[in-house]
């Protein structure tokens, strides 16, 4: 079961690392590549987490979720967008603190 939740999470994980994408066009499109590179560094270190993660569940034998993994999910899936999302505020010197910056 902790493989399946693994492996759902590397996908949540790999999204949330998609969304970066935007605005590291809008950056480069704009010319602001201070910004651009505080939304690059956090992709390819949420994409390569992904994929280990994936790689790691892979061996899944699971096909179903039971209710307590699924509140697992959820809230591991929410804590981590939060924290992943503060990443960017930090590295571009926008907000100074972790806390400012997770419930920005």
């Amino acid at each position: 079961m902790v493989l399946l939740v693994l492996r759902l999470i590397s996908f949540l994980l790999a999204i949330i690392s998609l969304t970066f994408i935007l605005p590291c066009a809008c950056g480069l499109y704009y010319g602001e590549t201070e910004a651009v590179l505080s939304f690059v560094w956090p992709f390819v270190f949420c994409f390569l987490f992904a994929a280990i993660m994936f790689f790691a569940g892979k061996k899944n034998n699971a096909k179903k979720l039971s209710l307590r993994s699924g509140y697992v999910l959820v809230a591991v899936a929410w804590v981590m967008a939060c924290v992943l999302g503060a990443v960017p505020l930090l590295l571009s010197g926008v907000v100074s603190s972790f806390t400012d910056a997770f419930f920005e």
